[in-house]
Formats: structure tokens, C-alpha cells, sequence
């Protein structure tokens, strides 16, 4: 019983806990055993093995390695190159320091250093790559960890060490067992007990991770995730009611021992939030196939909803294929029903009838969002209620292509959005005067509805082939 814990906190590290020890996700036959993964690679720091005992007993389909075993470790420059605050500039590539992670594994672009290219050329070692884990090995902030997500490129401090990891381990599993308490425990076995407490890349090389098949990790991040966002949103719903923390608890305790959402994949985390838009919106005289990809597309690129889209530039404006697997599947379970609503003119439009299962699915995703997401999403839903077909087109095509301006480093104008959209977005755009699409610019800004240039960029079919 966990009953002793008695804040978010301490509930947020038995999560991580219970996820190190196998014990968050059930196991899966069908999953690629670790041994076939790790069996191409040498085992060169086997010797480290016998340095001390395996922590605790993993699931039968779960290996023990060290930390050197499954990555490479890559120290910051230490030369004479070694960049000073002389040498920042505005636009650069990042130096990042122990003072640019964050708590929740991001790094800070407001702090964000840069240094020019000519001296990231010259630098001889601790240049990351994305996917890359960096780890803190001095001071207060040692062990605090980040994933290299928002940069395609960049170098270290000194204080850090360059934690990149072999295919067999997914990186959001690695930073979740080294933040977790397994991980913050082998910090002390070499803690120098001085003043400034510092560890080296070889100290960090000798930490035990349990690996689970490569399948599993990707359940168990996405599970974490899921009860963190569900401690999260009712830490606030308790604190807003003044409710004592033991209340918390219980109710987290609950979501534990009877889940009520089992949402361990992309795929049914992209059909429930699919599910929650088309229960929001039934009954919605315009709400239809072209309307759920925009507003699907936005929940990804403005909300920030996690749903891996890569939207074409089609005629109608950004659009996912995995719709139609979505629209089958939707059928098979009884979620709703796809119906071909061609109106007496000969235009199409396909919509969709609510089912059985609708609700159900679409009080997962509920689940899964945080108080801030929910809260964007269903004012995003409810901007788009009374608009028409060809307006939902309009406004998300004039966003992605501003996004995709941003994603690229440049700041548009006005002009240069209309021209993208008319020109160099599909042969169709052309029957949108400019006027009209400066008007439409004018609603995006008007009910903050601006691109910030998050993911996905949107790309026509032939890029898509070329990549």
C-alpha cells in the first residue's frame, strides 16, 4: 500500500518506480526479446558487470545492462576553443549549459545561449544530435536530465555529458529510468562527498538500466505520460477545492489499480482524440471529413497535442491519409458511422453519425488531456462549430503555411503567407482572392489562433516520396 505518500511529488516517483520494475504495463509475448536486440552489439564493458549487484529482479523479458552497454557517452569540449559569454550571439547555434534544462526534460529557448558557427565548427567534442540524452554531472543540479528535441543541432558545457543511446533503447524511456528514483539513487554510489559534488562519464557509464523490449518502452512512456497528465489535472481540480492531498492520492491510487483508459500507442491515442472531436462537434451543420482533418491538423500544430501527423498540401488544405484508416476503424468499433452526404447540387461530403462506443472513446482522450490542452482544444472546437467547409479549408491553410515559414527560421509577412498559399500550396488555392485571405489572417490573429512553429510541417506528395 502506498498509502504514506502524501503529495504529487511523491506520487510522480512511485509512477517511475513501479514503471523501472516491469510493473506499470503488462508484458507481451509477441515483443522482440531484448537478447536478439542486444545481440549484434560486443558487449565490451561486460567486465563492469561485476562491479555490483543487479538492483532488483526484472520480468523475465527484461535484461540488466550498464549505462555504457547500450550508449556512447560524449564529454563537452575541454580545449582552448572552449566558448566564453564574450562570444554568444543572437542567432547561433545552442550552448547549452546545466542552466538550460528544465524539470520536465525540455531545454529553456528563453535562456538559450548561442555561439557562432565558426566557433561550433571548431569545437573537437560535445556536439549533440536529436534524440540525444544530456545529463548533469556537477553541483545542485546534478543528474538533472534532457532530451534534444527542439534543436537539430547544438554543443555542450563542460558540466555536461552526451548520453547517446544505441536503437535497442528509446530515449523518453531512458530519461524516464534516469530521473526516476533507481536512476537518482546510483548517483550517491559516486558522490565525492565534497562541497561541489561532481560524478564523470565513466561514474555515469557503470549506472544499471533495465531494458524491456523496445515495444514495452514505448508502453511504458506512453503510460507514464497518461498518469502523470491524470496526477497533474487532479492536483488542480483538488487544489482548486481546497481538498487535502490524501484525497489525491486515493483517487491517483484508483486510476492505478482500475485504469480507466489503456491508451499505449500513437494509434489509439490519435482515434481518441479523433473520437473526442467528432463528439464535441455532432450535430454540426458543416462538420465533416474536410473539417476534422483542419481541426485534427490544429489540435497537433497549435494545441500541441502529441499526434504525429504528416499532413500533405492537398487540394482541400493539410490532410493525413491516416484518416481513412481512422474512418474504418471508427466503423469496426461502432464509434461512428461514415456516410457519404451528397447534397442535391452534386457536391460531396462525407460526415459522421455517432455510435454506440463514441463516447467511450472519446472520454479516453478526456483523460488523457491536461486542464490547459482540454481547455485550448475545446475553445479551437468551438471556433470552428459555425464555420463552413471551405472556410475550415481557408483558415487552417493560411496557419500551416505561416507555421511552415516559422519552422524554417522566417518570420512572414502578410504578403508572403497569401503568395505561399495561392502559389506554391495547390492549383486550387488561386480562387481565393487575396483580400479574402488577408481577411482570414485578420480572424487567426483576432481569436489567438497564431502559429508558433511547432511540428508537423506540412509537404507536397513529391517531397513526401523524396524523403
Amino acid at each position: 500500500m502506498i498509502s504514506s505518500l502524501t503529495s504529487p511529488n511523491c506520487i510522480h516517483k512511485t509512477i517511475l518506480a513501479l514503471a523501472v520494475q516491469g510493473k506499470l504495463v503488462s508484458q507481451d509475448a509477441k515483443d522482440e526479446p531484448v537478447e536478439e536486440l542486444a545481440e549484434p552489439r560486443a558487449r565490451k564493458s561486460a567486465q563492469l558487470k561485476g562491479d555490483k549487484d543487479a538492483p532488483f529482479e526484472l520480468p523475465t523479458t527484461w535484461q540488466w545492462m550498464q549505462l555504457g552497454e547500450v550508449s556512447e557517452l560524449i564529454n563537452g569540449d575541454r580545449s582552448k576553443n572552449y566558448p566564453n559569454k564574450a562570444e554568444y550571439v543572437r542567432d547561433g547555434v545552442a550552448w547549452i549549459n546545466t542552466g538550460h534544462i528544465e524539470p520536465d526534460g525540455t531545454l529553456s529557448l528563453d535562456s538559450m545561449h548561442y555561439i557562432p558557427r565558426k566557433k561550433f565548427d571548431s569545437l573537437r567534442s560535445g556536439k549533440v544530435r536529436p534524440g540525444d540524452l544530456v545529463y548533469c554531472l556537477r553541483g545542485a543540479t546534478l543528474g538533472k536530465t534532457a532530451i534534444i528535441t527542439q534543436f537539430d543541432e547544438g554543443a555542450v558545457a563542460s558540466s555536461l555529458v552526451i548520453v547517446r543511446l544505441l536503437p535497442m533503447v528509446d530515449p523518453r524511456f531512458a530519461y524516464r529510468v534516469l530521473t526516476s528514483p533507481l536512476g537518482r539513487e546510483q548517483i550517491f554510489q559516486f558522490d565525492n562527498g565534497s562541497a561541489q559534488p561532481n560524478l564523470s562519464a565513466n561514474n555515469v557509464k557503470k549506472y544499471w538500466i533495465p531494458i524491456p523490449p523496445l515495444a514495452e518502452q514505448r508502453r511504458i512512456v506512453a503510460k507514464i505520460d497518461q498518469l502523470m497528465a491524470i496526477v497533474d489535472r487532479l492536483e488542480t481540480q483538488l487544489s482548486e477545492a481546497r481538498i487535502k492531498s490524501a484525497a489525491l492520492l486515493d483517487a491517483v491510487i484508483h486510476e492505478l489499480l482500475n485504469p480507466t483508459a489503456e491508451i499505449v500507442d500513437l494509434a489509439s491515442y490519435r482515434a481518441a482524440v479523433g473520437c473526442y472531436a467528432i463528439n464535441k462537434m455532432q450535430g454540426k451543420r458543416y462538420f465533416g471529413r474536410t473539417a476534422a482533418m483542419k481541426v485534427l491538423y490544429l489540435a497537433q500544430a497549435h494545441v500541441g497535442l502529441e499526434l504525429g501527423l504528416k499532413p500533405m498540401r492537398e487540394a482541400a488544405g493539410p490532410f493525413d491519409s491516416w484518416l481513412y484508416r481512422f474512418e474504418e476503424q471508427g466503423e469496426r468499433e461502432a464509434w461512428f458511422k461514415v456516410v457519404d452526404d451528397t447534397t442535391a447540387g452534386g457536391k460531396k461530403k462525407i460526415e459522421y453519425r455517432p455510435g454506440q462506443a463514441l463516447a467511450e472513446q472519446s472520454a479516453q482522450a478526456e483523460r488523457l488531456f491536461t486542464a490547459d490542452q482540454r481547455k485550448e482544444f475545446d475553445r479551437l472546437l468551438a471556433l470552428f462549430s459555425d464555420r463552413t467547409t471551405e472556410e475550415a479549408e481557408i483558415i487552417a491553410t493560411l496557419f500551416a503555411a505561416w507555421n511552415d515559414f516559422l519552422i524554417d527560421g522566417h518570420e512572414p509577412s502578410d504578403d508572403e503567407i497569401v503568395r505561399e498559399v495561392r502559389e506554391n500550396w495547390h492549383e486550387k488555392k488561386e480562387r481565393f482572392t487575396p483580400a479574402l485571405l488577408r481577411k482570414w489572417l485578420g480572424w487567426l490573429r483576432q481569436n489567438d489562433v497564431v502559429p508558433n512553429g511547432r511540428t508537423p510541417r506540412t509537404m507536397h506528395q513529391t517531397q513526401l516520396l523524396l524523403n
